[in-house]
């Protein structure tokens, strides 16, 4: 239920200040009210949504202040990521960058499918550090930051996605940490851009 919902909420089909009762949540998912409100605790607990007292909860919008610190936050902690999976890869890891950078030009996406295979790239990344802890701290800002990257995403150059997933590919395949830290640190400004226009 948790992880249906999120997707939805990152997506954005249930938008900013939508209200989610537990009965609809159960009815909806054939499940009675206790999982149907732990889904949603778990998801309050993740910021996704606020608690309104005696009516349910309502869908938390991300505010231009938090959507910075998240991209600065991103920034800071993938640019590290990335050295350290540069130091730590394997060639199985090389292998699933390449597949995931990839994906978009072998096959036409959705914009839910784009923000997947996006993910999906970075999160590659992640496991190549070996560093559970990153993997955990990368993944929390991520699932935050999807909700405002689905808005940059309809303004995505596929075509160079790919080529920057490919160059952060090759630079880690090649072990030039510190190049690929300066690519990552690129790469995610031109998001920065696109979502705050700065």
């Amino acid at each position: 239920i948790v992880e249906s919902l999120k997707r939805e909420l990152i997506n954005g089909k249930l938008g900013p200040d939508t209200m989610i009762v537990e009965s609809q949540i159960g009815l909806r998912f054939g499940v009675s009210k206790t999982p149907a409100r732990e889904a949603l605790v778990r998801l309050s607990e993740m910021g996704f949504v606020s608690v309104i007292p005696g009516k349910g909860y309502t869908v938390t919008k991300l505010s231009w202040q938090q959507i910075k610190d998240l991209l600065e936050a991103r920034l800071l902690l993938e640019s590290a990521a990335v050295e350290l999976a540069a130091a730590r890869a394997t060639s199985s890891d090389i292998a699933a960058l390449k597949a995931a950078a990839t994906l978009p030009k072998r096959k036409s996406l959705n914009i839910e499918e784009l923000l997947d295979a996006n993910l999906q790239f970075h999160c590659t990344i992640w496991k190549a550090t070996r560093n559970k802890r990153l993997v955990h701290m990368a993944s929390e800002i991520m699932d935050d930051l999807m909700r405002a990257m689905h808005t940059a995403m309809l303004s995505e150059d596929t075509a160079q996605m790919v080529e920057h997933h490919l160059q952060l590919t090759d630079l880690i395949a090649r072990k030039k940490g510190a190049e690929a830290r300066a690519a990552m640190v690129e790469h995610v400004d031109a998001t920065r851009q696109r979502l705050l226009g700065l």
